[in-house]
């Protein structure tokens, strides 16, 4: 599976590996790492090397982040 970043104001092809759904979304274990600016709206228009633009930019720290990303399991 891919996803497209931004890298030097274009669209970029990164290769992902995806895990699991949690609720509505998929688990990315392989592929991103900490401060990757991921392109979610629009995706349809971009291919590799298109001009983007960033509109809204949502930023958590590290440790949000892997709060935010991390199913909590029944024990």
């Amino acid at each position: 599976m891919y996803l497209y970043l931004v890298r030097d104001g274009k669209a970029a092809i990164q290769n992902v590996e995806v895990g699991d759904w949690y609720g509505t979304n998929w688990i990315i274990t392989e592929g991103l790492k900490v401060g990757d600016q991921v392109i979610v709206d629009g995706v349809n228009k971009v291919s590799q090397g298109t001009p983007v633009k960033v509109t809204r930019q949502l930023s958590l720290n590290d440790q949000e982040a892997a709060e935010t990303t991390k199913p909590k399991m029944n024990e």
